[in-house]
This record gives C-alpha cells, sequence and structure tokens, in this order.
C-alpha cells in the first residue's frame, strides 16, 4: 500500500471535520458584516464628496464645486 492509500482516509476524516468546524456560515457572515461596517465607515464621506463634486454638481452646467 502506498501513502494515499494509507492515510487518504485519515486525512479527508481530518478536513471535513475541519470544514465543518470552521466554515460556519453565521462566523462568516458576522466577520463580513463588520469589514463592510469598516468599510463604510472610512470611506463614505469621500465617496459622498465625490458625488457630490463630479456628478450632482455638472447637473446644471456649472462647476460650483472643484472636483476631487
Amino acid at each position: 500500500m502506498g501513502f494515499r492509500e494509507t492515510y487518504g482516509g485519515m486525512v479527508e476524516d481530518a478536513l471535513n471535520v475541519a470544514v465543518d468546524k470552521y466554515l460556519d456560515a453565521e462566523d462568516i457572515k458576522k466577520q463580513l458584516h463588520e469589514q463592510i461596517d469598516k468599510l463604510v465607515d472610512e470611506k463614505l464621506a469621500d465617496l459622498k464628496e465625490k458625488l457630490k463634486s463630479n456628478v450632482i454638481d455638472m447637473i446644471d452646467g456649472q462647476d460650483d464645486i472643484p472636483n476631487v
């Protein structure tokens, strides 16, 4: 018997247990939610300013706010 035949089943079993233990939907959603909250907190003010100066300000054809 080769290495694969001898240890393959044990490795598969261990990996299946690890997948079930560590890939939890609620934990993944919680982590993503925290990361998205942080990203929004860091970037929203800049995004709003760019939207106002680069898009909304140009509606009337006059550049009242310098582009950022």
